[in-house]
């Protein structure tokens, strides 16, 4: 059984550097947006060569600066493929 003190302990052994994605996993778990995204349908339409080239960029920038985007600069990349 999972309790309270053993995610304590997980979440004390993350690396600062890994602190963000951490809290928006938890963050997303809390107010359900993982089980919407779970069962949200998959995109069967084919992307365009922009919507690659934006995705791409965004990916690029997301290793970049180790794991964290803000939404102003996901936005602004996201405006590119329009």
């Amino acid at each position: 059984m999972v309790t309270r003190a053993l995610l304590h302990q997980l979440v004390d052994q993350i690396p600062d550097e890994d602190l963000g994605r951490a809290a928006e996993a938890l963050a997303a778990m809390r107010t359900g947006l993982a089980d919407v995204l779970a069962a949200a349908p998959l995109d069967d339409e084919p992307m365009t060569d922009a919507q690659h080239a934006c995705w791409t960029a965004v990916l690029a920038r997301y290793h970049r600066d180790g794991g964290a985007l803000s939404t102003d600069e996901v936005v602004r990349l996201v405006s590119r493929a329009d």
